[in-house]
C-alpha cells in the first residue's frame, strides 16, 4: 500500500484491511484493522508516528514476531519460538520515531490479547512477566 499525502496536509493516516507477515516458511502472522499514522508531518530531524493492528496466529509465530528487533529489547522476554506452542490474538500498538537519527530502541509497544492453549517448555525472563487465565497484557 501506498499513500502520497500533500505536505500541507497536517497528519496523514493510512489504514488497511489485512496482511500476513511471513516470519518464516511455518510461521504467519495475520493482522487486520491496520492503521500508520503521523499526526504532524512538519519536517523535523525526528517525527513522531503510530502503528496499530489485531493480530492473529499460533502462539511460536507470536514469540518469533517478539524476539525480533526492536520488540524484542521492549518485550522483556526471551524465549525461543520453537518451545512454544498455542495459538495468539490480540492488539499491537507501536509508538514510533522516524527519522535518519532514529533509533530502533526509540520504539515503544503494548500489547494485550490472549493465548489459547499455550504451552511453554523453556521460559526465562529478564522482567516480570505476567501470564493468567489466558490473557496477557504488556
Amino acid at each position: 500500500m501506498r499513500a502520497r499525502v500533500p505536505s500541507r496536509v497536517m497528519s496523514s493516516p493510512v489504514s488497511g484491511n489485512h496482511a500476513t507477515m511471513t516470519l518464516s516458511p511455518s510461521r504467519r502472522v495475520q493482522a487486520n484493522d491496520l492503521a500508520f499514522t503521523v499526526p504532524d508531518i512538519t519536517p523535523r530531524p525526528i517525527v513522531d508516528a503510530s502503528s496499530k493492528a489485531h493480530m492473529t496466529g499460533t502462539a511460536d509465530s507470536l514469540a518469533d514476531l517478539l524476539m525480533r528487533e526492536p520488540l524484542r529489547r521492549q518485550a522483556g522476554l526471551t524465549i525461543d519460538p520453537a518451545t512454544v506452542k498455542g495459538q495468539a490474538e490480540g492488539d499491537l500498538v507501536l509508538a514510533l520515531k522516524l527519522g535518519k537519527t532514529a533509533r530502533p530502541e526509540d520504539t515503544k509497544f503494548h500489547a494485550g490479547g490472549a493465548l489459547d492453549n499455550l504451552q511453554i517448555e523453556k521460559f526465562s525472563r529478564r522482567r516480570e512477566a505476567r501470564i493468567g487465565d489466558g490473557h496477557v497484557r504488556g
